[in-house]
């Protein structure tokens, strides 16, 4: 089931992705009102999309998993380091309270 998959999808992306195949195979021509309006979308709908949701659980947890079968080092990883970079405010403090828990006090 690919329940995670379809939640995140939405119509307007479907139909934007069309369209760019049907422009990038040279099937239609996109003319500049249609570039200019998708490059605006685009510039303020997805920043807007992706912080105003909390970080998810798998992300916390695989940072966890990552610092208990490495250690410390594993902080400083780059696929760590990307995952801490996606997380909001409370999943760093969350992290962080972990952290000290587990003995890990930088």
């Amino acid at each position: 089931m690919m329940v995670g998959i379809a939640s995140t999808i939405t119509w307007p992306d479907v139909i934007g992705r069309a369209l760019d195949l049907l422009t990038f195979g040279g099937v239609i021509e996109e003319t500049t009102f249609q570039a200019a309006c998708r490059k605006a979308d685009q510039a303020v709908r997805r920043p807007q999309i992706i912080r105003a949701r909390p970080t998810p659980g798998v992300t916390i947890e695989a940072i966890k998993v990552a610092v208990r079968a490495r250690g410390v080092a594993a902080l400083d990883e780059p696929a760590t380091r990307e995952r801490l970079s996606r997380c909001d405010k409370q999943a760093i403090a969350d992290i962080d309270l972990w952290l000290s828990k587990y003995g890990i006090t930088e």
